[in-house]
């Protein structure tokens, strides 16, 4: 007599298949991609983690040594949303015994590598304005520290386009307060571009948390920014109900500077790691 797999086997049986699957695909890509140090490029963005700026991070500086190559594949990371795959096994996962659970990987967090992406992109800086296509595409991501680092990356690029500054402009009314601080701080840094974001800034001195930013950012335009001063001055009167929240400036990595106020220490010059010649991507957007 033929007996039916129990519910447990059809779950196993899911699984393995859904790994070789996995499996499968990871080394069809793997054999056409670049490699560095024998290892894919994917794999290196797959390892990377955020550091403070202080910490040493061997993954990041990998990624420096590689150069122009690690933009495509950080790009695909901070693209990278769950499918319907990575979900079934996100949710068959969870639900397993405790000790086949620890025999089998754990589910990757996409928002999490997506933010881990965004910041490398950031710090990165200039030299990765290739990528800031994507990061107006991730500036309406689900999940708002994707939104938060994407908004912060963008302060760094140097990118000033009306696409970047009109993408800045709508994350000024983004419903979490840190995603429109940092947009208010990218937009600071566009001037006289952001003048198309005027309204929006005036916006936000109504808003004690957001305030201090949108000074920043009238501020930065001057002259240009003459039709705030009557929101301005309503502004001076709440001044003891607004605390500037703190502002941490950084130096991208891609850029020449003394090693004494490096944040990084590439194991090579960062002017050999990124060369900006013609041949770099950053004006083909990514």
């Amino acid at each position: 007599m033929y007996l039916l797999p129990s519910s447990r086997q059809k779950r196993r049986l899911l699984v393995i298949l859904l790994l070789a699957g996995v499996t499968g695909t990871t080394w069809f890509l793997a054999t056409r991609e670049p490699s560095y140090h024998g290892k894919p490029l994917s794999s290196w963005v797959a390892q990377l983690d955020r550091t403070s700026y202080r910490q040493p991070n061997e993954v990041f500086d990998a990624l420096l040594e590689i150069g122009p190559d690690s933009l495509r594949p950080l790009v695909a990371e901070l693209k990278r949303k769950d499918n319907v795959l990575s979900k079934f096994y996100s949710t068959l996962w969870r639900k397993l015994p405790a000790a086949f659970r620890r025999s089998l990987p754990a589910p990757v967090d996409r928002a999490q590598r997506r933010v881990t992406a965004a910041w490398a992109l950031g710090i990165i800086g200039p030299a990765a304005r290739s990528t800031a296509p994507a990061f107006v595409a991730a500036l309406t991501d689900s999940d708002e520290r994707v939104r938060h680092h994407s908004a912060e990356a963008l302060r760094y690029l140097g990118v000033h386009t009306p696409d970047v500054v009109a993408a800045l402009t709508r994350s000024l009314s983004d419903p979490v307060q840190s995603v429109r601080s940092r947009a208010a701080q990218a937009l600071a840094e566009m001037t006289p571009d952001s003048q198309i974001a005027l309204s929006a800034m005036i916006e936000l001195l109504k808003d004690p948390q957001t305030a201090y930013h949108g000074g920043i950012c009238l501020d930065k335009l001057g002259s240009l920014a003459s039709n705030a001063i009557p929101a301005l001055i309503e502004t001076v009167k709440l001044l003891p109900a607004i605390r500037p929240a703190p502002v941490f400036h950084r130096t991208p990595a891609i850029t020449i500077f003394p090693p004494a106020t490096a944040p990084w220490q590439p194991k090579r010059s960062v002017k050999s790691a990124f060369p900006l010649t013609k041949s770099w991507p950053r004006f083909a957007p990514l």
